[in-house]
């Protein structure tokens, strides 16, 4: 197997896909559009995220924090800037319909 990148363009930034030859997926951002989810594309294949990069908490890199629960996602690592909790980028996020989560 191969490394294999899949960039999903979601209208105003993008959610990045690395699929490493020992079989783990690294997911860059969480964007969506309103006619695409990422994460409902990936989930169609496998359950668990490696290891997720969040680069920083605007909507467009966040917006599908919610749904990692919402299709059961097991999570190995988490990323995301030093100066940034977990926690923080979980209250930040927005769901599909604009309003904010928690």
């Amino acid at each position: 197997m191969t490394l294999r990148i899949v960039i999903h363009n979601v209208g105003h930034g993008q959610s990045v896909h690395a699929f490493t030859p020992q079989g783990q997926v690294i997911v860059v951002d969480l964007g969506c559009s309103s006619d695409f989810s990422p994460l409902d594309w990936l989930g169609k294949s496998r359950s668990k995220i490696d290891m997720l990069v969040i680069t920083h908490p605007h909507g467009d890199h966040i917006d599908e924090m919610p749904k990692l629960g919402q299709l059961e996602f097991e999570v190995s690592q988490f990323r995301r800037p030093t100066w940034l909790t977990s926690q923080e980028v979980y209250h930040q996020s927005r769901s599909l319909s604009g309003e904010p989560v928690g």
